[in-house]
């Protein structure tokens, strides 16, 4: 899993939201998670740039073995059937279409996973399982204990979800993922998840220094879509901010970001059809362009800020043979960090100038690059310039 996206929800699914009714060897596809997909690509970018689905280990082996159990009914079944009606070629067909019926459920669900970019999160280390006996024996949560006939605790149910529930804390304790990263735990598990909420998001946040929803998703009760709502509500984009050169009455964007109503920083430079505007209408231009592609996401009357950068440092690679030398390559950085690689193997080519260490081969090849710049529209009169010439290395 990528741990570098700037803003993204951690969507973790629990067996049971896994409900499903079909009979073939597919052990993942169901209902709720068609609309869970359907919600990581139709929700809105602000809110759903990187939004990752995970299905630990533990469940997908747990469901693989469920439609196991499902279809071997249906094949004992079946070939009772075929027998009974002396369909004996079909019957002998069908044993062996069946035969290995368990490896192609676990290979058609992980096929399906890969296919919908789910990510499987492992089964937790055997450190672990001494704090899930330990759990099983005191009767914690996710264990859910039975009474006997004279109401005492006894039993250990729960050790699955305590498997799936130490998963996630060992994974997230172990990946630095960023803290405005939201992790949902989707699960109508309401005896050993739903009931004790506080106590299992205090366990989590104590462990992984992260905070986790753990959020019912049902027909019945749906605090999943409720709660990207809520957020939704708080994400409404409030500024955009646009740095930009000006080369030659053109328009060259940098940088453009926007922020919303709380705090969320996010580069939209990737939106724009170019990057090149002419300046007479360049504003307008822009923030029509951001007014219809975040039409859903906006507050009524977001801020606009332009900011014109500056030429802060230009950094120049060549290479020299005796006396007369080439430029490799020319980066600029602006003042606002923003960097431009610019390669021309033409500058300076052939031309004698004496030692680059003189400072008068040093400014005959800053004379070259400046010449080149401006022929570019690069403003040159900010004096405070910083310019580096790379090492240079010499043919033989």
């Amino acid at each position: 899993m990528d741990t570098s996206i700037v803003h993204e929800y951690i969507i973790i699914i629990d067996t049971n939201i896994l409900h499903a009714t079909n009979s073939n060897f597919n052990a993942i596809e169901c209902p709720n998670l068609n609309n869970i997909l359907k919600l990581e690509k139709n929700y809105d970018k602000v809110l759903t740039n990187g939004m990752i689905i995970c299905i630990p280990e533990m469940v997908l082996r747990e469901r693989c073995e469920i439609q196991s159990n499902r279809l071997k009914v249906i094949k004992d079944g079946a070939i009772k059937y075929l027998r009974d009606l002396q369909f004996d070629d079909l019957n002998i067909q069908f044993k062996k279409e069946m035969k290995n019926y368990h490896e192609k459920i676990v290979e058609t669900s992980e096929n399906y996973i890969k296919t919908q970019k789910i990510y499987k999160i492992p089964i937790c280390s055997e450190e672990y399982f001494n704090i899930i006996i330990e759990k099983a024996i005191k009767k914690e949560p996710p264990f859910k204990p039975r009474k006997n006939k004279e109401n005492e605790l006894e039993g250990d149910n729960g050790f699955k979800d305590a498997v799936i529930w130490y998963s996630l804390l060992e994974y997230f304790k172990k990946y630095p993922f960023p803290a405005n990263r939201k992790i949902i735990f989707l699960t109508n598990n309401t005896k050993d998840f739903n009931k004790n909420i506080d106590k299992l998001s205090k366990e989590f946040n104590e462990l992984t220094n992260k905070d986790i929803r753990i959020l019912q998703y049902n027909d019945k009760k749906d605090e999943f879509t409720e709660a990207l709502r809520n957020d939704y509500s708080e994400s409404k984009i409030s500024t955009f901010h646009i740095d930009y050169i000006n080369l030659n009455g053109k328009i060259l964007l940098l940088s453009a970001e926007l922020e919303t109503i709380n705090d969320i920083a996010l580069s939209v430079k990737d939106v724009f059809e170019t990057d090149v505007y002419d300046s007479s209408n360049y504003e307008e231009k822009i923030k029509t362009e951001l007014k219809t592609i975040f039409k859903k996401q906006i507050k009524e009357d977001p801020e606009f800020t332009f900011e014109e950068q500056e030429l802060a440092h230009v950094y120049v690679s060549i290479e020299y043979y005796k006396w007369s030398y080439r430029v490799l390559s020319i980066n600029v950085e602006f003042t606002n960090g923003t960097e431009i690689e610019d390669y021309d193997s033409t500058i300076g080519d052939g031309r004698e100038y004496g030692e680059i260490e003189t400072e008068e081969g040093h400014n005959y090849l800053i004379d070259d690059v400046k010449d080149y710049l401006k022929s570019k529209g690069f403003d040159l009169t900010n004096t405070d310039i910083d310019w580096a010439v790379d090492e240079i290395t010499e043919d033989d």
